[in-house]
């Protein structure tokens, strides 16, 4: 029994003494891995604090910063667009020139951008036509256009919620939208689109997602962190515009890799903002475009003040003409359209005010309706009708007279039309023979050589006057000449004037010179208004007296409209002494001027008529 007792009591012992080896295993197996896993924790808590609050944040926030700012910079350089040659997401290959885009190499620079257009021609609205003479709408009067607009062209409708800022002059709806409905950023209506992907907000955050990574190198942090930082996958970037600053939020998804160790996964947030103001730069540059597009007479360089989103700092300016044409025979019509820049001195990008400029398609000029006037030389010696004629691009016109009728036309090359068309203004003096209806035109030109024109009546009655109205025929050739009629209408014609023209070319066709046939015409008007428009028996107011200054080719400087006759030593040498009818000395009728005895006289109560 003494003997088993012993032997329980080293059983115990060995016991205890295996327990006890366990326990100092344990132990030492404890500190250990305290040993092996604390370096690891302090690393590890050490390099995410530099990434959430210490240098490495510093970094990568400057580098959101750096890169935003090359984003915004070429979004401002090409008008909104960042194509994808620069990094960003818009295809260039499908681009045409003229269509989407305008280049420009600014003076002195090699570097030529490709500007987006901000204003083209409205094809919204069906009622706005570019077809002369109607253009921009037929027979309205600028006053009238915006209320038509509003009217007829879906002002306001949910279908087209941008149309209330076009007008009959363009539409700014082919500029890049601003920000994309999707998120509430804080923009206007009109700067919202649908189109997600174009947005101004959409490709500044794909540009910045692209290219971010290559700002950031977390590979100079290597050494000095004794650990491998690489981004797990491109960052998540979101953009917001608002009218004073762009606030950018950057998720990145970052690896932090320890020596012999397992890698561990943060993500990691950062949030920067840009002092620059995008939004209230689109804003005022939308709305300028708008303003110009409805109001006429809106000088971009000048009324651009006058936007409700001016604000100190900003300016305007024009480039006409930006991409001249490559030879003097080349020729297409983007070579005439301009661009406006906006810069503002409140906004630094790259150590330089922020530049946003739009190209602007070259639009036609447009006449302000010209009513028929009347003119009673009772009352005035002159017309005079202002004219107004607008080029939307604000480049100067010209204004070009036009006349129906034989000949050249009523006072058609008249120098001091010419001359008082300069200073905008349709006036010239009037006397007796100018009475009657004148079918005139005034044209407007630009000059890149688009015009528009519009034909109306002037009409000069003379109130002083009791004159019975010519017969039909007299007045038919007077106005259109003979040779537009057949021979009957001619010989009933003839009967009263003589036909203006010699016994043996009566019916000649075409008259026997442009000169007698312009001669005619001002000598008929005048007996028309002085001689109460017909041939009376009493020798003392027959027609020859009347017109007798002007029929007779003894001195042509005489005649109110010797410049319309081009070549006066041709016009004097075929010139008659006279050729309308004057009195008979013997008889006291009227006889014709040329003495063909072929032709005898009889008497009319109202009319000497020639046989």
């Amino acid at each position: 029994m003494g003997e088993n007792t012993k032997k329980n009591k080293k059983a115990q012992i060995t016991l205890f003494v295996i327990l006890g080896l366990v326990l100092l295993i344990i132990f030492f197996l404890l500190i250990t891995l305290k040993q092996c896993t604390q370096p690891r924790t302090k690393n590890t808590r050490i390099v995410l604090y530099e990434l959430e609050a210490g240098s490495l944040k510093n970094y990568v926030t400057s580098c959101i910063r750096q890169t935003a700012m090359d984003g915004i910079e070429k979004i401002g350089e090409n008008g909104g667009v960042i194509y994808d040659f620069q990094g960003g997401t818009i295809p260039f290959t499908h681009k045409n020139l003229g269509k989407d885009y305008l280049n420009y190499t600014p003076p002195g620079l090699e570097k030529t951008y490709f500007v987006s257009y901000g204003l083209k021609e409205n094809t919204f609205c069906k009622n706005v036509t570019y077809k002369t003479p109607d253009y921009p709408y037929p027979a309205t009067p600028f006053s009238k256009l915006n209320t038509i607009y509003s009217q007829e062209c879906g002002f306001g409708t949910s279908d087209h919620p941008h149309a209330a800022f076009y007008g009959f002059f363009g539409q700014n709806n082919v500029m890049t939208k601003l920000c994309y409905l999707a998120k509430d950023s804080g923009c206007e209506g009109f700067a919202k689109g649908r189109e997600i992907g174009l947005t101004i907000q959409r490709q500044l955050e794909d540009y910045i997602t692209n290219n971010l990574p290559v700002c950031v190198n977390f590979s100079v942090f290597t050494n000095r962190m004794n650990a491998n930082i690489t981004p797990e996958e491109k960052p998540f970037v979101e953009v917001s515009i608002v009218p004073s600053e762009i606030i950018i939020f950057v998720r990145y998804p970052l690896r932090i890799s320890f020596e012999n160790q397992k890698p561990v996964t943060r993500t990691l947030d950062y949030q920067t903002t840009v002092k620059v103001r995008l939004g209230l730069i689109y804003n005022f540059i939308y709305d300028v475009l708008s303003l110009d597009s409805k109001r006429t007479g809106f000088d971009i360089t000048k009324d651009y003040l006058s936007s409700f989103y001016y604000n100190d700092g900003l300016e305007l300016r024009k480039i006409n003409d930006p991409m001249p044409a490559p030879c003097s025979s080349c020729f297409a019509p983007f070579y005439y359209d301009d661009i406006i820049e906006v810069k503002d001195r409140k906004s630094l990008v790259n150590g330089r005010p922020f530049l946003f400029r739009v190209a602007i398609q070259n639009r036609k000029p447009a006449l302000d309706l010209v009513k028929n006037r009347t003119f009673d030389l009772k009352n005035t010696d002159r017309v005079e009708i202002p004219l107004r004629g607008f080029d939307p691009d604000d480049n100067p016109v010209t204004y070009f007279f036009l006349s129906q009728g034989p000949g050249t036309g009523w006072r058609e090359n008249d120098s001091e039309i010419t001359r008082n068309l300069e200073r905008g203004v349709l006036r010239f003096h009037i006397k007796k023979y100018d009475y009657g209806e004148h079918e005139v035109g005034i044209l407007v030109l630009d000059d890149s050589g688009l015009f528009d024109y519009q034909w109306f009546n002037i009409n000069v009655e003379d109130s002083n006057s009791n004159s019975l109205p010519m017969p039909a025929c007299v007045e038919n050739c007077i106005i259109h000449g003979c040779s537009s009629y057949a021979k009957d209408s001619c010989s009933c014609a003839k009967q009263h004037v003589n036909n203006c023209q010699p016994p043996d070319k009566l019916f000649a066709q075409p008259p026997a010179h442009d000169c007698e046939h312009a001669w005619c015409t001002v000598a008929a008007n005048q007996c028309k208004s002085e001689c109460q428009g017909e041939f009376k028996s009493d020798p003392n107011s027959l027609c020859w007296k009347c017109v007798s200054p002007i029929v007779h080719s003894g001195d042509l400087e005489k005649h109110i409209d010797c410049f319309e006759i081009m070549d006066k030593e041709v016009c004097i040498k075929n010139m008659p002494d006279c050729f309308w009818v004057r009195e008979n000395s013997t008889n006291g009728f009227v006889e014709s001027c040329y003495n063909d005895t072929s032709l005898s006289l009889v008497t009319h109560p109202a009319y000497i008529i020639v046989n």
